[in-house]
């Protein structure tokens, strides 16, 4: 029975607050309900990898604590931009086919 029909049948006993939408909103700060940090290290690290950046998991926890990207790594080993694009658009498209 939908909330149009509950209402009809009801209106004469209850007002008409008898169906309410409900709306929560889930705020899950890493590592409160599922810690994905190990994950998104693992794709960051696999993701960078074919540009020669060999990414040591304690770096890069200490590159984010400061909002430092595994791309900048990237960079200051001399990867252009035209490499860094093209290896984000590979990243990105095994991430959208999996």
């Amino acid at each position: 029975m939908n909330c149009r029909t509950q209402k009809a049948r009801l209106s004469s006993r209850v007002g008409p607050e008898t169906c309410r939408v409900k709306a929560y909103i889930l705020w899950d700060h890493d590592g409160v309900l599922v810690d994905t940090e190990p994950w998104y290290y693992e794709a960051t690290r696999r993701s960078i990898e074919p540009l020669g950046v060999a990414l040591d998991q304690n770096v890069y926890l200490a590159d984010m604590a400061v909002g430092r990207s595994a791309w900048e790594r990237a960079r200051a080993i001399g990867a252009t931009e035209d490499s860094i694009s093209r290896q984000k658009r590979v990243a990105t498209s095994s991430i959208n086919t999996s």
